[in-house]
């Protein structure tokens, strides 16, 4: 409400519906048989992935262009659909991001692989290698374990920390604490006085089992979809405009929900529904930035689009006892 307000003060009018789908598909199929649906020019939302494939496809037999600002889609779950905008960067470009992070300090940094035998961790393994592959024109060293054990006896990190060389330790597990916790404590171990870098996965901002004194000894990075800084004056502003209109602080959604819908409403006015060939400028948000890219079906540019999807991905350290912007 507060981002079409200022936008309507700026003079872009738009004629905006809301609808709850209350979370069922069912309830979302019948608002899709509504006129101003029907007729819209722009959706945006909503968030659960059924709802999302269903309203893509929607978009895609009706010309509409469709918005999602929280589904991280990769291919297998919306493919093929031009009129596909995701918010969020997928894990590949999670993956990507991490490693062109990680080479832009010193390309001469031994890269080590560590996850869990289980198929959803073993998945992203391409996705970094093939990006390692692309700027290294190499490999990097993977270990594959089945040991869950909180001493994780059958895992040796040692051989890869060599004394007066870097080594960091990408872990793309996400969905055990445990895991990651026996995992940094084993390599913290391992570390002596040599210099060891992790870069973890954006689950891990809300783990509570560690202890932020590894964080710190073992300069902990991670990739997120959002950040917010709270010395921006963009976002303290928002915050007095927020509790000034509503009595209440901002959730991190209400500044995403902004963002968004600003972002896409001001396009929208500005250019009409081609608006998707104006969104290959970086632009800078309260959460994060947009920097769209079409993804193409084939290797060439001349191949029919997929999809739009944002490749900006904030890359977090923590330092000083708490997660800020990485230096590079």
């Amino acid at each position: 409400k507060l981002a079409f307000k200022k936008l309507d003060q700026e003079g872009y009018k738009l004629n905006v519906a809301v609808y709850d789908t209350k979370a069922s598909e069912a309830i979302l199929q019948e608002q899709l048989t509504t006129s101003k649906l029907r007729n819209c020019d722009l959706m945006i939302g909503p968030a659960a992935k059924g709802e999302v494939k269903i309203a893509a496809d929607f978009a895609k037999q009706n010309n509409k262009i469709f918005v999602s600002p929280y589904y991280p889609s990769d291919a297998n779950a919306v493919s093929d659909n031009p009129n596909f905008i995701q918010i969020n960067p997928s894990l590949k470009t999670h993956c990507e991001a991490i490693v062109k992070d990680i080479l832009a300090t010193d390309k001469s940094t031994q890269i080590v692989l560590i996850c869990r035998n289980k198929a959803n961790e073993i998945a992203s393994l391409p996705y970094f290698q093939a990006e390692n592959k692309r700027l290294m024109g190499k490999n990097m060293k993977e270990i594959v374990t089945d040991d869950e054990s909180a001493s994780l006896s059958s895992v040796d990190v040692s051989p890869y920390i060599k004394r007066g060389e870097k080594t960091v330790f990408i872990i793309p597990s996400w969905s055990s604490e445990a895991f990651v916790a026996a995992l940094l404590r084993k390599i913290a171990n391992a570390q002596k006085s040599n210099s060891v870098t992790v870069y973890g996965m954006p689950q891990w901002i809300n783990f509570t089992q560690i202890g932020y004194e590894i964080y710190e000894k073992l300069n902990l990075h991670i990739p997120t979809t959002s950040f917010f800084d709270v010395d921006n004056q963009d976002i303290k502003y928002f915050k007095n405009l927020y509790y000034n209109e509503y009595a209440t602080s901002p959730e991190n959604a209400a500044f995403i929900g902004y963002d968004v819908s600003y972002f896409f409403g001001k396009k929208l006015a500005t250019y009409g529904k081609n608006f998707v060939n104006h969104l290959v400028e970086k632009e800078e948000m309260m959460h994060t930035k947009f920097s769209f890219q079409a993804d193409f079906s084939g290797s060439f540019e001349k191949s029919a689009v997929q999809k739009y999807e944002n490749k900006y991905v904030n890359i977090l350290e923590f330092k000083n006892m708490y997660f800020q912007k990485s230096a590079n």
